[in-house]
């Protein structure tokens, strides 16, 4: 169940050319985790959004 804030870190890391596993390695996740928040199956927590705004060098908000 994809919604906004998925769509947004798909089109993110996709731009970057980083596999779903890069992208866990560098939050700190398991890449299962990784692959289970970007299929809308698990939310993610205010601390990995400021962590992925930090990776992708935009605003919280616009994740």
């Amino acid at each position: 169940m994809e919604n906004n804030i998925t769509k947004t870190l798909i089109t993110l890391r996709e731009s970057r050319n980083m596999s779903q596993a890069q992208l866990a390695n560098l939050m700190g996740l398991n890449k299962n985790v990784m692959g289970r928040i970007e299929r809308g199956l698990r939310s993610l927590r205010a601390d990995e959004i400021v962590r992925l705004a930090k990776i992708f060098d935009v605003s919280t908000d616009f994740i």
